[in-house]
């Protein structure tokens, strides 16, 4: 399995959870974060957290909210082995 298929995968599955708070928006607070995912060989997803950003602490619990809902997903086949990589995410108002 291509890593970058993977990448992506999880991108969309952060996005269909994607919750940016009213209060956040409101108040302009914007952020960047990256998170550690880790995918065992089964296809599943067994870590998501944030490890590191910058960003209200309003916008980092939104994001743990997110990455715990990721867990137990299934890509749908398995890797052979279990995959780890970092993911960028931004909370970026639109102007």
């Amino acid at each position: 399995v291509d890593s970058e298929a993977l990448i992506e995968w999880v991108s969309e599955q952060i996005q269909k959870e994607k919750y940016y708070p009213k209060v956040a928006q409101r108040a302009g607070y914007e952020g960047a974060f990256n998170l550690l995912v880790r995918i065992d060989s089964n296809g599943v997803i067994s870590e998501a957290s944030v490890v590191s950003g910058r960003g209200h602490p309003l916008l980092r619990r939104s994001l743990e909210k997110i990455t715990g809902s990721l867990l137990g997903r299934s890509f749908g086949q398995p890797l052979g082995e279990a995959i780890k990589f970092n993911i960028p995410f931004d909370f970026k108002l639109i102007k």
